[in-house]
């Protein structure tokens, strides 16, 4: 409508429906943004848990990979042993033995370091 043929209560109604529909859009952008906002929160926040979640992963692999080397270790130190107490009754047996062994171990170390 043109202002000039509009009553002073025409525009008073016509700003008022103006001003609830510029209320209803701003409404509308505050939900919008809201929900980015929770949006890029969960976002950093499951980065977060993944960086925690890679960080944990991590070091149970050291763990892991230490006890097993202990493991091994116990486990040719058993076997030096037992070879060793063999050298008495064949000397290049057990020799040869020992070589096999020290060899096999050094090379299962050498593959997981």
């Amino acid at each position: 409508m043109s202002t000039h043929t509009q009553t002073p209560k025409q525009l008073r109604d016509e700003i008022d429906a103006t001003l609830g529909e510029l209320g209803a859009t701003l409404e509308e952008l505050a939900a919008k943004t809201a929900i980015k906002a929770r949006l890029h929160d969960r976002v950093e926040h499951v980065k977060d848990d993944l960086e925690y979640t890679r960080e944990e992963i991590a070091d149970r692999r050291r763990r892991i990979a230490r006890h097993a080397g202990y493991a091994l270790v116990d486990g040719l130190t058993d076997t030096i042993q037992a070879t060793k107490a063999r050298v008495d009754r064949h000397p290049a047996l057990s020799a040869i033995s020992l070589a096999v062994v020290l060899l096999t171990g050094w090379t299962v170390l050498r593959r997981r370091g």
